[in-house]
């Protein structure tokens, strides 16, 4: 998912509140939002830049997380495309 993907490049997350992203998204890894508001993606936004070490750490941490779960690209890749044969 997009958490992750933004995770693994070492940046922190501002998620809505959506689908599977709860049950993964971590306060450490960023900020989650409710979906559909504007003001609370703004908030969200704001309140992480304003405290750039914080947003480093943040970053760091979803980093460390993914990679020690075993998400690679390549994996991502190959879980991808076996769905899609499922569907062909």
């Amino acid at each position: 998912g997009i958490e992750v993907s933004f995770t693994v490049t070492n940046s922190a997350v501002a998620a809505a509140d959506v689908g599977g992203i709860p049950e993964v998204m971590r306060p450490e890894h960023g900020v989650m939002f409710q979906s559909g508001s504007r003001t609370a993606l703004v908030q969200a936004v704001s309140s992480m830049v304003k405290d750039r070490e914080q947003l480093a750490r943040m970053g760091q941490a979803g980093r460390k997380f993914v990679l020690e779960s075993g998400w690679s690209w390549a994996a991502h890749a190959e879980k991808t495309l076996a769905l899609y044969r499922t569907l062909l």
